[in-house]
Protein backbone atom coordinates (compact mmCIF):
# COMPACT_ATOMS: atom_id res chain seq x y z
CA UNK A 1 0.00 0.00 0.00
CA UNK A 2 0.79 3.73 -0.36
CA UNK A 3 2.51 5.39 2.65
CA UNK A 4 0.04 7.59 3.80
CA UNK A 5 2.90 10.29 3.61
CA UNK A 6 1.84 10.11 -0.13
CA UNK A 7 -2.03 10.99 0.32
CA UNK A 8 -3.29 14.21 -0.62
CA UNK A 9 -7.15 13.74 1.04
CA UNK A 10 -8.88 10.88 2.40
CA UNK A 11 -12.93 10.90 2.44
CA UNK A 12 -15.40 8.15 3.76
CA UNK A 13 -18.41 6.58 1.68
CA UNK A 14 -21.09 5.61 4.28
CA UNK A 15 -24.27 5.42 1.61
CA UNK A 16 -22.31 2.88 -0.89
CA UNK A 17 -22.36 5.02 -3.82
CA UNK A 18 -20.62 8.02 -4.61
CA UNK A 19 -22.17 11.15 -6.90
CA UNK A 20 -19.73 12.42 -9.63
CA UNK A 21 -18.85 15.03 -11.82
CA UNK A 22 -19.57 19.01 -12.44
CA UNK A 23 -22.05 20.44 -9.24
CA UNK A 24 -24.73 19.99 -11.47
CA UNK A 25 -24.35 16.67 -12.76
CA UNK A 26 -22.96 15.29 -9.27
CA UNK A 27 -26.80 17.55 -7.95
CA UNK A 28 -28.46 15.52 -10.45
CA UNK A 29 -26.32 11.73 -9.43
CA UNK A 30 -27.68 13.13 -5.65
CA UNK A 31 -31.56 13.24 -6.52
CA UNK A 32 -31.68 10.12 -8.71
CA UNK A 33 -31.50 6.63 -7.58
CA UNK A 34 -28.08 4.63 -7.05
CA UNK A 35 -27.77 2.34 -10.23
CA UNK A 36 -26.44 -0.48 -9.93
CA UNK A 37 -24.47 -1.70 -11.44
CA UNK A 38 -24.11 0.83 -14.57
CA UNK A 39 -24.39 -0.82 -17.71
CA UNK A 40 -24.62 2.27 -20.32
CA UNK A 41 -23.91 1.52 -23.98
CA UNK A 42 -22.81 4.80 -26.37
CA UNK A 43 -26.00 5.89 -27.87
CA UNK A 44 -25.92 9.06 -30.85
CA UNK A 45 -26.60 12.23 -29.26
CA UNK A 46 -26.98 15.23 -32.55
CA UNK A 47 -23.15 15.14 -33.68
CA UNK A 48 -21.65 13.21 -31.48
CA UNK A 49 -21.41 9.43 -29.19
CA UNK A 50 -22.19 9.39 -25.73
CA UNK A 51 -23.43 7.21 -23.04
CA UNK A 52 -26.56 7.95 -21.27
CA UNK A 53 -26.59 7.18 -17.40
CA UNK A 54 -27.01 8.83 -13.69
CA UNK A 55 -24.38 10.73 -12.16
CA UNK A 56 -23.54 7.97 -9.24
CA UNK A 57 -22.09 4.78 -9.14
CA UNK A 58 -22.75 1.93 -6.58
CA UNK A 59 -19.45 2.06 -4.20
CA UNK A 60 -17.50 0.48 -1.40
CA UNK A 61 -17.78 1.38 1.97
CA UNK A 62 -15.05 2.84 4.42
CA UNK A 63 -12.13 5.46 3.54
CA UNK A 64 -10.61 6.55 0.04
CA UNK A 65 -7.63 7.83 -0.52
CA UNK A 66 -6.43 10.61 -2.83
CA UNK A 67 -3.56 11.51 -4.80
CA UNK A 68 -2.98 14.40 -7.00
CA UNK A 69 -1.02 13.88 -10.03
CA UNK A 70 1.74 16.30 -10.71
CA UNK A 71 4.45 16.48 -13.63
CA UNK A 72 7.61 16.39 -11.09
CA UNK A 73 9.32 19.73 -12.81
CA UNK A 74 5.89 21.91 -12.32
CA UNK A 75 3.48 22.49 -9.17
CA UNK A 76 0.54 21.95 -11.35
CA UNK A 77 -1.87 18.83 -10.75
CA UNK A 78 -2.81 17.29 -14.18
CA UNK A 79 -5.00 14.32 -13.02
CA UNK A 80 -6.32 12.80 -9.99
CA UNK A 81 -6.47 9.10 -8.58
CA UNK A 82 -8.94 7.80 -6.02
CA UNK A 83 -8.78 4.74 -4.40
CA UNK A 84 -10.30 2.74 -1.50
CA UNK A 85 -7.68 2.50 1.42
CA UNK A 86 -7.91 -1.70 0.67
CA UNK A 87 -6.58 -1.44 -2.97
CA UNK A 88 -2.99 -0.98 -4.33
CA UNK A 89 -3.25 1.97 -6.31
CA UNK A 90 -0.16 0.55 -8.90
CA UNK A 91 -1.72 -2.36 -9.92
CA UNK A 92 -5.34 -0.79 -9.90
CA UNK A 93 -3.91 2.32 -12.25
CA UNK A 94 -2.14 0.11 -14.33
CA UNK A 95 -4.82 -2.10 -14.93
CA UNK A 96 -7.43 0.79 -15.99
CA UNK A 97 -4.85 2.29 -18.21
CA UNK A 98 -4.58 -0.61 -19.91
CA UNK A 99 -7.85 -1.20 -20.48
CA UNK A 100 -9.28 2.60 -21.50
CA UNK A 101 -6.30 5.31 -21.06
CA UNK A 102 -5.25 7.96 -22.38
CA UNK A 103 -4.61 9.73 -25.33
CA UNK A 104 -8.96 8.55 -25.73
CA UNK A 105 -8.30 8.09 -29.62
CA UNK A 106 -5.26 5.39 -28.82
CA UNK A 107 -7.17 3.41 -27.07
CA UNK A 108 -8.24 -0.09 -27.36
CA UNK A 109 -11.67 0.76 -25.89
CA UNK A 110 -12.94 4.24 -26.10
CA UNK A 111 -16.45 3.39 -25.14
CA UNK A 112 -17.96 0.87 -22.57
CA UNK A 113 -18.47 -2.61 -23.84
CA UNK A 114 -18.33 -6.23 -23.64
CA UNK A 115 -14.51 -5.72 -22.75
CA UNK A 116 -14.56 -2.91 -20.17
CA UNK A 117 -17.24 -5.03 -18.36
CA UNK A 118 -15.09 -7.79 -18.02
CA UNK A 119 -11.74 -5.74 -17.11
CA UNK A 120 -14.01 -4.55 -14.70
CA UNK A 121 -13.94 -0.24 -16.12
CA UNK A 122 -16.70 1.95 -16.45
CA UNK A 123 -15.73 4.56 -18.92
CA UNK A 124 -16.82 8.22 -18.40
CA UNK A 125 -15.91 10.33 -21.59
CA UNK A 126 -16.28 14.09 -22.70
CA UNK A 127 -19.40 13.85 -23.37
CA UNK A 128 -20.86 12.05 -20.53
CA UNK A 129 -20.85 15.04 -18.29
CA UNK A 130 -20.58 18.70 -17.52
CA UNK A 131 -22.77 21.20 -19.98
CA UNK A 132 -23.03 18.35 -22.51
CA UNK A 133 -25.52 16.45 -20.72
CA UNK A 134 -27.96 19.57 -19.75
CA UNK A 135 -29.91 19.11 -16.41
CA UNK A 136 -30.27 21.90 -13.81
CA UNK A 137 -27.59 24.38 -13.52
CA UNK A 138 -26.10 25.23 -10.60
CA UNK A 139 -25.21 28.51 -10.39
CA UNK A 140 -21.48 28.77 -8.97
CA UNK A 141 -19.13 31.74 -7.97
CA UNK A 142 -17.60 33.01 -10.47
CA UNK A 143 -13.87 32.68 -11.01
CA UNK A 144 -12.45 35.46 -13.35
CA UNK A 145 -9.05 33.69 -13.39
CA UNK A 146 -10.33 30.44 -14.53
CA UNK A 147 -13.62 31.17 -16.78
CA UNK A 148 -13.79 27.34 -17.77
CA UNK A 149 -14.03 25.94 -14.34
CA UNK A 150 -16.88 25.61 -13.01
CA UNK A 151 -17.90 23.63 -16.26
CA UNK A 152 -14.73 21.58 -16.52
CA UNK A 153 -13.91 20.46 -13.33
CA UNK A 154 -15.15 17.31 -11.39
CA UNK A 155 -15.65 16.04 -8.12
CA UNK A 156 -16.64 12.80 -6.30
CA UNK A 157 -18.54 12.48 -3.18
CA UNK A 158 -20.70 10.06 -1.17
CA UNK A 159 -24.16 10.02 -2.12
CA UNK A 160 -25.89 10.32 1.19
CA UNK A 161 -24.14 13.70 1.43
CA UNK A 162 -23.97 14.97 -2.34
CA UNK A 163 -26.84 17.97 -2.11
CA UNK A 164 -25.09 19.05 1.01
CA UNK A 165 -21.43 19.31 -0.51
CA UNK A 166 -22.85 20.59 -3.88
CA UNK A 167 -24.67 23.72 -1.66
CA UNK A 168 -21.00 24.13 0.09
CA UNK A 169 -18.94 24.35 -2.46
CA UNK A 170 -21.20 26.45 -4.85
CA UNK A 171 -20.41 29.26 -2.98
CA UNK A 172 -16.77 28.31 -2.95
CA UNK A 173 -14.40 29.40 -6.02
CA UNK A 174 -13.50 26.02 -7.95
CA UNK A 175 -10.15 26.61 -7.33
CA UNK A 176 -10.28 27.16 -3.74
CA UNK A 177 -12.67 24.34 -2.81
CA UNK A 178 -11.44 22.01 -0.63
CA UNK A 179 -11.79 18.53 0.21
CA UNK A 180 -13.90 17.18 2.71
CA UNK A 181 -14.67 13.76 4.97
CA UNK A 182 -17.32 13.08 2.44
CA UNK A 183 -15.91 13.91 -0.86
CA UNK A 184 -13.64 15.73 -2.71
CA UNK A 185 -13.02 18.56 -5.83
CA UNK A 186 -10.51 17.46 -8.59
CA UNK A 187 -9.87 20.53 -9.39
CA UNK A 188 -7.32 20.87 -12.88
CA UNK A 189 -5.97 24.45 -14.14
CA UNK A 190 -7.39 25.05 -17.46
CA UNK A 191 -9.30 21.66 -17.91
CA UNK A 192 -11.34 21.58 -20.97
CA UNK A 193 -11.99 18.13 -22.32
CA UNK A 194 -12.34 15.52 -19.23
CA UNK A 195 -12.56 11.85 -19.48
CA UNK A 196 -13.31 9.70 -15.98
CA UNK A 197 -12.32 5.84 -15.18
CA UNK A 198 -14.05 4.29 -12.55
CA UNK A 199 -12.77 0.53 -11.48
CA UNK A 200 -14.90 -1.47 -9.86
CA UNK A 201 -14.37 -4.69 -7.68
CA UNK A 202 -14.14 -8.24 -9.18
CA UNK A 203 -18.26 -8.88 -9.05
CA UNK A 204 -18.58 -5.94 -10.67
CA UNK A 205 -20.94 -4.38 -7.92
CA UNK A 206 -19.41 -1.52 -6.35
CA UNK A 207 -16.69 1.34 -7.47
CA UNK A 208 -13.35 0.87 -5.73
CA UNK A 209 -11.41 3.23 -7.45
CA UNK A 210 -11.10 6.32 -10.00
CA UNK A 211 -9.02 7.80 -12.18
CA UNK A 212 -9.78 11.90 -13.66
CA UNK A 213 -7.58 13.49 -16.23
CA UNK A 214 -8.14 15.78 -19.15
CA UNK A 215 -6.75 16.60 -22.29
CA UNK A 216 -3.57 17.59 -21.30
CA UNK A 217 -2.46 14.12 -19.28
CA UNK A 218 -1.47 11.66 -21.88
CA UNK A 219 -0.70 8.21 -20.50
CA UNK A 220 1.50 5.26 -22.49
CA UNK A 221 1.45 2.35 -21.43
CA UNK A 222 3.85 -0.22 -22.99
CA UNK A 223 5.92 -2.54 -20.72
CA UNK A 224 6.19 -3.61 -16.79
CA UNK A 225 9.71 -3.63 -15.14
CA UNK A 226 10.04 -4.40 -11.55
CA UNK A 227 6.26 -2.84 -11.01
CA UNK A 228 7.41 0.31 -13.12
CA UNK A 229 5.82 1.12 -16.59
CA UNK A 230 7.89 2.98 -18.47
CA UNK A 231 7.78 4.57 -21.59
CA UNK A 232 9.62 3.05 -24.99
CA UNK A 233 11.72 6.10 -26.37
CA UNK A 234 12.17 4.02 -29.62
CA UNK A 235 14.84 1.43 -31.01
CA UNK A 236 17.42 2.40 -27.93
CA UNK A 237 14.61 1.78 -25.34
CA UNK A 238 16.04 3.68 -23.45
CA UNK A 239 13.51 5.52 -20.49
CA UNK A 240 13.13 9.52 -21.17
CA UNK A 241 10.99 11.80 -19.29
CA UNK A 242 9.92 13.89 -16.46
CA UNK A 243 8.49 12.61 -13.83
CA UNK A 244 4.70 12.97 -12.47
CA UNK A 245 4.16 12.15 -8.87
CA UNK A 246 1.58 11.72 -5.88
CA UNK A 247 1.41 15.28 -4.45
CA UNK A 248 3.44 14.64 -1.52
CA UNK A 249 6.57 13.25 -3.44
CA UNK A 250 7.54 10.15 -5.11
CA UNK A 251 7.60 6.50 -3.82
CA UNK A 252 11.25 5.07 -5.00
CA UNK A 253 11.04 2.68 -7.57
CA UNK A 254 7.56 2.52 -8.61
CA UNK A 255 6.08 4.64 -11.97
CA UNK A 256 3.73 5.14 -14.46
CA UNK A 257 5.47 6.21 -17.91
CA UNK A 258 3.03 8.75 -19.40
CA UNK A 259 3.51 12.04 -21.58
CA UNK A 260 1.88 16.01 -21.46
CA UNK A 261 1.71 17.37 -24.13
CA UNK A 262 4.94 16.87 -25.77
CA UNK A 263 6.74 16.17 -22.91
CA UNK A 264 7.45 12.29 -21.61
CA UNK A 265 6.30 12.20 -17.90
CA UNK A 266 6.17 9.33 -15.20
CA UNK A 267 3.64 9.22 -12.62
CA UNK A 268 5.10 7.84 -9.31
CA UNK A 269 2.60 5.72 -7.08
Amino acid sequence: MTDLNHIASSFTVTSGALCFGTLSNMLGGAHALIQYPPTSSPRPTGTVVAHQFEHNVPAKNGDWNVYKLRDIDSPRVDGWFAAHQDVDPVPELTKILRVAGSPYEETENTFNNDATRAEKVFLVNRYDWGYYVGGSEVEEAEDEEDELAASNTIGLVDHAHGIALVQKWARQKSRKRRPSENGVWMYIPDAEYMWGRFGFNDDYTEARSFLYFTQRTEFRVWMVVQRELVLNSGESGHCIGRGLHLDSGPLSGEGIWGSHGAFPMRLQV
